[in-house]
């Protein structure tokens, strides 16, 4: 297998937007071939066989670090490329890569887009997601930008569970957006997304925050408590959603409504009557909170 052409090649069509998402295929038996033969493309999917992942990471790692602390070498963009598809974590090809970046030798765009590529195939790489952050202090965060941001947030959530990696980076997204208007739209994403996802309590806990930067209001809070009560019903015996409705019935103990008052003593007397282990100890909580006997 010629090294050069494997690399060029691959290089070649990820930065030529061509692939959409890499996948690591079993290992290849016969590596004569020629490295198209090797890494079939088929409606933007990339597959590329493990051993051969392995073989171009051996025989560029050294090179790549030799590169990178002498003066600038013209194939460390596409070295670099290569070596994250196996080990998106180094951050030493990251940093290089961002000095190529300030360089002009990769654009922006560029970079992007592989960075998007790597997530998706290693969806907990927090090293990719630092650099996705570090890309977007560079560019201007414009509403499309941030609906990209968002969507890649949902795309690596739903592939490993409770992630919080990328539940950092939604975060780092939002709070660059002073907007009650951006922060509502992802409310009622969320409150969606959550439906089928009632065990991550990731979810909730941005959840809370985004009210909390919409103020707490008591009809947010109000729907929130009736949403959660309805998730219970239909998914008990999940935590999350009990550590959930604690902190919400937390939230309307500080609002001296009626309605709000209600809820609060609802909360706590209608349930005291369970043995169940969770309300057992969502009460025990939420009376500790509340500093009430």
């Amino acid at each position: 297998m010629d090294i050069s052409r494997s690399v060029d090649y691959l290089h070649q069509i990820i930065t030529q937007k061509e692939v959409d998402e890499v996948h690591v295929l079993p290992p290849e038996t016969v590596l004569s071939e020629d490295i198209v033969n090797l890494c079939p493309l088929e409606l933007g999917q990339l597959g590329i066989p493990g051993n051969i992942l392995k073989i171009l990471y051996s025989n560029l790692y050294h090179k790549t670090l030799a590169a990178s602390a002498a003066t600038q070498c013209a194939d460390t963009s596409k070295w670099s490329l290569v070596l994250l598809l196996t080990n998106p974590n180094c951050l030493v090809f990251w940093n290089l890569r961002k000095k190529l970046c300030i360089q002009g030798v990769i654009s922006l765009d560029e970079e992007r887009l592989v960075s998007r590529l790597i997530l998706k195939l290693h969806p907990k790489s927090s090293a990719t997601f630092e650099h996705r952050r570090w890309l977007m202090t560079q560019l201007n965060m414009e509403d499309t930008l941030l609906s990209e941001e968002l969507e890649l947030c949902t795309l690596t959530a739903d592939r490993y569970y409770s992630n919080y990696y990328s539940w950092s980076h939604r975060l780092f997204c939002v709070t660059h957006h002073s907007s009650k208007q951006i922060w509502r739209a992802e409310l009622d994403r969320m409150r969606k997304w959550r439906e089928m996802n009632v065990s991550q309590y990731c979810v909730f806990s941005y959840c809370q925050y985004l009210l909390s930067q919409l103020g707490l209001q008591p009809d947010d809070l109000a729907y929130e408590y009736s949403d959660v009560c309805e998730l219970i019903d239909l998914y008990p015996g999940h935590q999350s959603l009990w550590y959930h409705r604690k902190w919400i019935v937390y939230q309307l103990s500080k609002w001296k409504e009626e309605r709000c008052v209600k809820m609060v003593d609802d909360e706590l007397h209608n349930l005291r009557t369970s043995t169940d282990n969770l309300i057992v100890s969502h009460l025990k909580g939420l009376k500790t909170l509340l500093r009430v006997s």
